[in-house]
């Protein structure tokens, strides 16, 4: 499922009051949950008059998010943002809040995201700039580090990088934990969230182990878990256009099936929502509201 990322802190400065705002909202939210997505996506199934309605205004929100910002991100993820400028209306009309509602994806936010799109997709860039320090820091791999007079490989000052094969017909190249997210940091990017959506795209080489993100590799005389990634993506993503990430649009188009704009908005809603919550989904080949499990009225 295709994410907006965004940068930096969402609830201001990085302090005291700051983790104890989070901390109570962890908590609250903790207390009070699975209620709201149910009794929203029974809200939406049973307004179904009001769906051409909705239409206009997702095609609204959509309009003016492209026109806001001139860029190729913007087309690419203007869905993405109606969608939750969308929800957010109908969220607080279908559940009707004491608080006022504040837009949703303000001008400045829309910018920000879409200036972090621009160009490839965050997890290509990333990856391109590691793959730029990697080749500028060749000898901190075992594999192609320099050799001592006996031909022993030469350990850097600052430790190694990690193991990358000198040989032309290199498979992989993997890197230690701690410098991957060093690497990551000092380029600007998020290490968590680069590394949650390398291993969405398949990237990753890893053992048959789920709960790691790394391989076992042989260093020296040593074992070691490293972050790998292998050639076929390195080469890849020199290739790419940056496009990556598939909507819920792209993958029923795919699978033969076709939905009006506004059942696609809907059905994506209710994926959410249910989703979230771990209820059961069971798509059908003909939209029917994805609520079987939860006897929604269709």
């Amino acid at each position: 499922m295709r994410c907006l990322s965004i940068r930096g802190y969402p609830f201001g400065t990085k302090n005291d009051a700051t983790l104890k705002v989070v901390a109570e909202l962890n908590a609250a939210l903790c207390l009070n949950y699975g209620h709201a997505g149910p009794r929203f996506t029974q809200w939406i199934l049973q307004h179904r008059e009001e769906w051409p309605t909705w239409e206009k205004r997702y095609t609204k929100h959509r309009t003016h998010l492209m026109n806001l910002v001139k860029d190729d991100a913007a087309y690419r993820l203007a869905d993405y943002g109606a969608i939750i400028a969308l929800t957010a209306e109908l969220i607080h009309e279908a559940m009707h809040f004491s608080w006022e509602q504040p837009d949703a994806i303000t001008n400045e936010l829309w910018t920000s995201i879409v200036e972090e799109a621009s160009g490839a997709a965050g997890d290509v860039r990333a990856l391109r700039d590691v793959m730029s320090w990697a080749y500028a820091h060749q000898e901190s791999f075992d594999g192609r580090a320099f050799l001592e007079r006996d031909g022993t490989p030469r350990p850097p000052l600052n430790g190694w990088s990690g193991r990358w094969d000198k040989d032309e017909k290199w498979k992989e190249i993997g890197f230690f934990p701690l410098v991957l997210n060093r690497i990551l940091n000092d380029c600007g990017y998020d290490p968590k969230a680069i590394l949650s959506m390398w291993k969405e795209e398949g990237w990753l080489v890893r053992d048959n182990d789920s709960k790691h993100l790394g391989k076992n590799t042989r260093i020296g005389r040593e074992s070691a878990r490293l972050i790998t990634v292998d050639r076929s993506t390195v080469e890849m993503i020199d290739m790419d256009s940056g496009n990556s990430g598939n909507a819920v649009a792209t993958q029923w188009q795919r699978s033969g099936n076709r939905f009006s704009t506004l059942k696609l908005v809907i059905y994506d809603m209710c994926c959410h929502c249910c989703h979230s919550l771990t209820y059961p989904i069971r798509a059908r080949d003909k939209w029917g509201a994805c609520a079987t499990k939860i006897n929604f009225p269709i």
